[in-house]
């Protein structure tokens, strides 16, 4: 009998949030999906690793991405792995949308994010999202192996 793969993807529970003490909130909505935690670990980004996962960011909106820098490195995120079917797509719609104001209920960015970083945001001025995931399947796999090392199938 075959076994069938799973799909991994990474999430990063972002400094913000663990001040907050969001970690296990966000770990129980990704469980809830149907999803199981793989790896996890504590990790205080470089800002090498920075650039790696913030590519567009970085070169379209450099003022943003110098925010995003300075947040994701000032202190530790939690990354681990969500696997299961579907897992991309999943942790994707879960965690809404990077524009804050158009997150809908339900999804982690809504429901954690303060009013005040809401407000902050529609300025410009905020970057605080509580969490980071990949887009699609190649930005997975390449920061899957960023963070984690090659996996074993």
């Amino acid at each position: 009998m075959k076994k069938e793969k799973v799909e991994r993807t990474v999430v990063i529970v972002k400094p913000d949030a663990i001040e907050r003490r969001l970690v296990g909130k966000v770990i129980a909505r990704i469980e809830a999906l149907g999803l199981k935690i793989g790896q996890i670990k504590r990790k205080k980004l470089t800002p090498e690793e920075c650039r790696k996962f913030y590519p567009k960011t970085r070169k379209n909106l450099p003022k943003i991405y110098a925010a995003v820098e300075k947040l994701m490195t000032e202190n530790f995120s939690i990354v681990f792995i969500a696997e299961g079917e579907d897992a991309i797509k999943k942790v994707i719609t879960i965690k809404g949308p990077t524009d804050l104001l158009s997150a809908p209920k339900g999804t982690i960015r809504r429901d954690f994010v303060t009013d005040k970083e809401r407000k902050l945001h529609s300025q410009g001025k905020s970057v605080r999202n509580v969490m980071h995931a990949p887009d699609d399947k190649a930005e997975a796999e390449f920061e899957i192996e960023l963070l984690f090392g090659k996996m074993e199938e």
